[in-house]
């Protein structure tokens, strides 16, 4: 699908196969927010490292949709350490930042 690069100098991949067979099936209201699940890896205004793996890390961006009732957009993404390298695990809205763990990255 699409190759972006981070804030923080990682390249993040969403696979055909995640958006098709995951992100569609499971969280059908991001079908049409392609660009947005892009635009929150290049343009987040938070990173939070997950709370359930060291490895996984939470991309927010405000998205604020009366139809969706959310706040923001998440984008989850699994980062190979030392690698600068990581993949899309999943996508999509939510209302707070609460799933978040510990503060990575913050929009300035």
């Amino acid at each position: 699908m699409f190759k972006a690069q981070d804030p923080q100098g990682n390249v993040i991949t969403l696979t055909l196969r995640c958006y098709n067979d995951h992100i569609c099936i499971n969280h059908t209201e991001m079908r049409l927010l392609l660009n947005e699940i892009k635009e929150t890896i290049v343009n987040p205004d938070y990173i939070y490292q997950s709370k359930s793996s060291s490895k996984s890390h939470l991309y927010f961006k405000t998205y604020r949709n009366s139809s969706l009732n959310c706040n923001y957009i998440l984008v989850a993404v699994y980062r190979r350490p030392n690698l600068r390298k990581g993949y899309v695990q999943s996508a999509y809205p939510v209302k707070t930042l609460s799933k978040g763990g510990a503060l990575e990255w913050q929009k300035i």
